[in-house]
This record gives C-alpha cells, sequence and structure tokens, in this order.
C-alpha cells in the first residue's frame, strides 16, 4: 500500500524491507550490462614498456622531490610536443590513421607508472592493428626525442660546469682588479703626503703601511720581490721614497690593464655559454642526464582485447536499482 505524502526516508525504509528486489534489480542490470559488453564492439589495447631509471650522483636538498620532479617531467614529455608529431608523421608515413592529429593521439595515449623502474605505454584502437602501428609509433618517437633530449641535458650539464668555472674567474679577476684599484689610490695619498713631508724621516708604522700597500699593489708581479726590496725602510728620506713609487706605479697599471683585458674576455665568455646554456636546456624539454631509459623485453608490443564487462556489469547493475527506484516514484506520482 503507498502512502499519500512521500518521503525519502520512509522510500529507503521500504526498499530495505523488501532488499530481495534490490539484488533482483541490480542482478538484472548487471547481467544486461555483461551481455551488452559482450555483444558490442570491443576496443583493443596495445602495451609496451620501459625501464626508466634514476641515477643519485646529485645532492638535491630534497632527492625525493627532485627524482617525483623528474618523473613528472618524462611524463608531460612523452604525451606532448613533437614526441606526438613525430608519432604521427610515421604512421602517416604507413598509411596508419591518416586523419589522425597529435591531440587526437594523446586522447588514446595512457602512460602507467608508480615511480623509476618499469613504465607502460598504452594505446587504445578499434582494431588490434590499429593499436599495434600506434604503440609502434608512439615508442619510436619516444625513443628518438629522448634520445635527442638526453644528449641536450648532458651538453646542459658540461655547459653548467664552465659557465660556473668562468663565473668563478671573473669574479675572482674583478676582486683584484678592485685591490689594485684600492691599491692605485693609497699610492697616490701617499705620494701626496710625501710630497709635503719635506724632509722629515718616515716611521716605522708609516713605513709598514707603505710597504702593505705596495705589496697589495705588486702581488703577483715578476718582479715584485726586487722592487719591494728597493723600497726604503723606517727613518728613510721621503725623498728616497717618492723615487721608488713610480716604478711601483707602472708595475700596477701594467697589471691593471692586464686584468681590464682578462675581464673583458671573461665576460663575454660567460656571455657566450650562458647563451649556449640556455638554448641547449630549452633543446632538452625538461630531461636532465641523471634519467636513464631503455626498452624492455627488446621493445616487444602486446595486443589485447579490452574486457569491459566487469565495468558495464558493474554499471548496468547501478542502472537497475536505479530504474527498480523510478518505477517506485512513477507508481507513487499515479496514486
Amino acid at each position: 500500500m503507498m502512502q499519500s505524502n512521500w518521503t525519502l526516508r520512509d522510500e529507503l525504509i521500504y526498499l530495505s524491507q523488501r532488499w530481495p528486489w534490490l539484488v533482483v534489480a541490480f542482478l538484472v542490470g548487471a547481467l544486461l550490462g555483461w551481455g551488452a559488453a559482450r555483444i558490442l564492439p570491443t576496443g583493443y589495447e596495445a602495451r609496451t614498456e620501459f625501464y626508466v631509471g634514476f641515477t643519485g650522483d646529485l645532492f638535491p636538498r630534497n632527492p625525493d622531490d627532485y627524482k617525483n620532479w623528474q618523473m613528472e617531467e618524462l611524463d608531460t614529455f612523452l604525451l606532448t610536443g613533437p614526441v606526438l608529431a613525430n608519432a604521427v608523421d610515421q604512421l602517416q608515413r604507413v598509411g596508419v590513421s591518416t586523419a589522425l592529429t597529435p591531440a587526437d593521439l594523446a586522447d588514446r595515449l595512457e602512460l602507467r607508472w608508480r615511480n623509476a623502474g618499469k613504465w607502460t605505454l598504452a594505446v587504445r584502437a578499434g582494431s588490434p592493428e590499429e593499436a599495434r602501428s600506434i604503440a609502434e609509433a608512439w615508442q619510436a618517437a619516444a625513443l628518438s626525442g629522448l634520445t635527442e633530449a638526453a644528449g641536450h641535458a648532458q651538453n646542459v650539464l658540461e655547459l653548467e660546469r664552465a659557465v660556473n668555472q668562468t663565473a668563478s674567474q671573473l669574479y675572482a679577476t674583478r676582486a683584484r682588479l678592485q685591490t689594485l684599484e684600492q691599491a692605485a689610490a693609497s699610492l697616490s695619498d701617499w705620494e701626496t703626503q710625501l710630497s709635503e713631508a719635506g724632509d722629515t724621516p718616515i716611521t716605522a708604522l708609516q713605513a709598514w703601511n707603505l710597504t702593505l700597500v705596495a705589496g697589495q699593489a705588486l702581488a703577483g708581479h715578476p718582479a715584485a720581490a726586487e722592487l719591494l726590496a728597493d723600497l726604503p725602510q723606517a727613518g728613510a728620506a721621503p725623498q728616497a721614497i717618492l723615487e721608488v713609487l713610480p716604478q711601483i706605479s707602472a708595475a700596477l697599471e701594467q697589471q691593471r690593464a692586464t686584468l681590464a683585458a682578462r675581464t673583458e674576455s671573461l665576460q663575454a665568455q660567460w656571455d657566450d655559454l650562458s647563451a649556449e646554456w640556455q638554448a641547449e636546456s630549452a633543446a632538452a624539454r625538461g630531461i636532465t642526464a641523471y634519467l636513464t631509459i631503455e626498452p624492455l623485453n627488446e621493445g616487444q608490443v602486446q595486443v589485447e582485447a579490452i574486457d569491459a564487462g566487469g565495468t558495464a556489469a558493474l554499471v548496468g547493475g547501478l542502472i537497475g536499482l536505479l530504474v527498480l527506484f523510478l518505477l517506485r516514484l512513477a507508481r507513487w506520482s499515479r496514486t
């Protein structure tokens, strides 16, 4: 007997008390779904496997995050861009799926992986021949693209070392050049002070300071030892020192000119290396030299029919329950 005021709670209680109806509705729907999956045309899936390795000869702050980032980069690389375009070109050359576009191809592809190790490239198509052809084209395009990207990635590592080495040399050269500029300013001050000192001998502290400045100015110069030995000591007359200062200043200016030219050369070298590094990094497309990719099982492609019976039975069972519920609503609305 139907109630005059329908509520979902009452309906659920009613159906729960008659649970065999629910079982029958689910089984009938599941059987119909399973039968439809067997009758309707089924698709095919082609699979091929890769080995993906991650070398540990680097020490990032968080190795797991770095590795996972590399895996995501590889996933994106295999499913987008030139890899798919290359696969489509190969398919068109052999006369398979001539109307297929990279976007259409992407809808048929699936990468299955959990971590470094075995990766599966899966392709779905309407016929086993088409599924195999697409899988072989995708595999060939992936290997070709990865080989090329890995070469660029190795170049990135080598260029990165060269860039860092050049930057270090440039920093050291600029630091030395700055020291020479400071020493030149100090020598100029000393020359002014000594010119105004008259015949007053220099003190031990003044001699020490002057030797320190001269040592900074002459560091690395071939005649440094000889010039420092000729530098008068405490008690010497200012005029004696003024006779030696021009030689020290000349040696300093010679070093400044050499270092300025070297700075310019190193800067140009750093600019060229940086530009080359950026170009190689873009060509690597996120792939690094720390990844190893090799086909498993000699790159063989396995093709199997897609068994959708289980999924269809589950969906059919749920639809059966929904139909039963709708029939109950229709009956209630008529009363």
